[in-house]
């Protein structure tokens, strides 16, 4: 038979992890600690036209966060209703199909069940 070839499946831990090139699967002895092959390493250092990222000396204040949090909540706040907006004109334009929750708070008859 002339089969072509599939790839490797390896067990390693719990995941089965797919190669299409066979590899050897490293040892326990071979496989680096988080951070060891950084060590004794430069961190990457920004290009010329590039701004360095602002290191925070001291942590944020809980004012300062309170203030954050309630913009991002009205930002938030401000996209689910446009998008609601949005998903209701297209709903009455008849160019998106309603769920059916949208199906009973709109032609609640469909689903009057006293027929039967």
């Amino acid at each position: 038979m002339n089969r072509a070839r599939q790839p490797a499946r390896t067990r390693f831990g719990f995941f089965v992890i797919q190669s299409s090139a066979r590899q050897p699967i490293p040892r326990n002895s071979q496989i680096l600690s988080m951070g060891a092959e950084a060590e004794g390493t430069q961190p990457p250092q920004p290009a010329a036209g590039e701004a360095a990222p602002a290191a925070r000396a001291q942590p944020i204040s809980a004012a300062q966060y309170i203030s954050w949090k309630q913009r991002k909540d009205t930002e938030e706040a401000a996209r689910k209703t446009e998008a609601a907006q949005k998903r209701a004109a297209d709903i009455a334009s008849g160019a998106v199909q309603m769920n059916g929750r949208e199906l009973f708070q709109h032609e609640p008859w469909v689903f009057d069940n006293d027929i039967y």
